[in-house]
């Protein structure tokens, strides 16, 4: 009986490695934003980032995602949060792309949000941090809640 336990284990942790790998996936073109740009930090009293997008002519068919890394988490009240996406035209209108949470409340991750195909000209993707266990002014463990973004970016 152990040897298929530790075998499942094995294939399990094998598995997980293979997808672990950027070398392993194949390449994703950037449609749009600038990779390179710094960290951007949130919290309850900046709770939104902004990215623009301007992307060259024709890039923005092929974009069916926004990718989000968050990738510093400090919640140590393990409030549960949320972060919304949106696309905010460059005349004003937003579109709901939609909406990821981290699970647990304090582990960072990569997220994708599908476009839905509304990602059509230049604008800015938002993605607001929220909190279900908070209700507003509520300054209950909020000082404590930090969030850094490395990444966001328009995927294929």
């Amino acid at each position: 009986m152990i040897k298929p336990v530790i075998s499942l284990a094995a294939l399990t942790l094998a598995m997980c490695a293979c997808g672990a790998s950027e070398e392993a996936r194949p390449a994703q073109a950037a449609a749009s934003i600038d990779e390179n740009a710094a960290t951007y930090a949130l919290d309850f009293a900046q709770p939104v980032v902004r990215h623009a997008v301007d992307p060259p002519v024709g890039a923005l068919g092929g974009a069916k995602f926004v990718e989000v890394v968050v990738s510093r988490v400090e919640n140590p009240a393990k409030l549960a949060l949320t972060f919304v996406v949106d696309f905010e035209t460059a005349s004003g209108a937003r579109t709901r792309l939609g909406v990821f949470s981290l699970f647990p409340p304090d582990n960072p991750g990569s997220f994708i949000v599908p476009t839905q195909g509304k990602v059509d000209g230049p604008g800015t993707i938002a993605v607001t941090m929220q909190s279900p266990d908070r209700q507003e002014g509520d300054a209950r463990d909020a000082a404590n809640v930090h969030v850094e973004i490395s990444r966001i970016a328009l995927r294929e």
